[in-house]
């Protein structure tokens, strides 16, 4: 069987890297590039898609590029979750559907579940040729999928799960920027490429209710990221990194730092030689979601949500210290003004 991956799977990664400043084109992916072009193809060779990892990562200089793609993950990569809810009960029926679906929409590995005592593992088992052929490009697919596992879980639940532990078959040089993304103990050159939870979580009902203010979160954000143009400023691209990040707590210094493969230290040098600095502009991009959220007529108590507050009169008073106003008489008046 031909090793290969669904178009979208490709697409993404794609984007990944234009995120990153590294497009596809006739120079670095003909042939893949014409394949994605080519609307009645929906499997993408895993040899054309690796040639192309390589390269991004060549450019990049990226070694953990898999982990920090699937961190910019979101509902509308993990599409499967809107069908999913429609049709599920809980944390469990969802999983084995959407592991059947992923199984489907590639030849490169195979997801599963197993269960011990107290402890789910949700494994993927990478396609031997895969290994072998493409070692390195398999160990980041591998990253991105075990960080997928766990934003669908988030996604179905609107609740972060932290895993007991995170096993990987192979060996990387920043174990600490690992764990930092998966929130939990990371064991290098182990049997199986899995995330260990708790059981319970398989019983875990699906939120219903909460999933149209995440869609609606999901627009928004994407509307603020296109509308973000990157050019040579370092300001820029820091904030579109942030609306990528965003689920919904905003990322700190730390996380936006790592995803662009850099310190702390340095990200708050480039920024400060630009005139800016990370509180500046984390307190930008809070004002601008405000805005648009309380624009769209939610309500105090759902905006302050969606913004990561976990109660509302922490919002109300942090939109007060914006704009010298409380957000119920600025919708008034964006009420009188339409």
């Amino acid at each position: 069987m031909m090793l290969a991956l669904q178009k979208n799977v490709v697409l993404h990664f794609c984007q990944f890297a234009t995120e990153k400043g590294i497009t596809l084109n006739k120079n670095n992916g003909k042939e893949l590039l014409h394949l994605l072009q080519d609307p009645t193809v929906e499997m993408i060779p895993y040899h054309l898609y690796a040639k192309f990892y390589k390269y991004v990562l060549q450019k990049s200089k990226d070694n953990l590029l898999g982990l920090h793609q699937g961190e910019r993950f979101n509902i509308s990569a993990l599409g499967i979750v809107g069908q999913l809810i429609q049709s599920c009960d809980n944390v469990g029926e969802a999983l084995h559907k959407s592991i059947g679906h992923f199984n489907q929409i590639n030849t490169v590995s195979n997801f599963s579940i197993a269960t011990n005592y107290e402890l789910i593992k949700l494994v993927i088992e990478p396609d031997q040729e895969a290994t072998e052929s493409y070692p390195r490009v398999t160990e980041h697919f591998i990253l991105s999928s075990l960080v997928f596992a766990l934003k669908e879980i988030y996604y179905l639940t609107l609740k972060t799960h932290v895993p007991f532990a995170v096993h990987i078959t192979f060996q990387v040089d920043n174990k600490k920027e690992l764990e930092r993304v998966f929130q939990a103990p990371v064991y290098q050159n182990q049997k199986t490429n899995a995330v260990l939870m708790n059981k319970t979580v398989l019983d875990e009902k699906i939120i219903l209710a909460n999933h149209d203010h995440m869609r609606l979160m999901e627009e928004t954000l994407c509307k603020r990221i296109q509308n973000t143009t990157v050019k040579s400023s370092y300001t820029d691209l820091v904030v579109k990194t942030i609306y990528q990040l965003i689920n919904p707590k905003l990322p700190d210094l730390s996380a936006v730092a790592s995803n662009l493969n850099m310190s702390d230290r340095t990200l708050q040098r480039k920024l400060s030689q630009e005139g800016s600095s990370y509180k500046k502009i984390i307190t930008q991009v809070k004002m601008n979601l405000a805005a648009d959220y309380l624009g769209q007529n939610l309500s105090i108590k759902e905006t302050s949500y969606l913004m990561g507050y976990s109660e509302p009169t922490a919002f109300v008073f942090a939109f007060k210290k914006w704009f010298n106003d409380t957000p119920a008489n600025y919708q008034k008046r964006l009420s009188e003004q339409n």
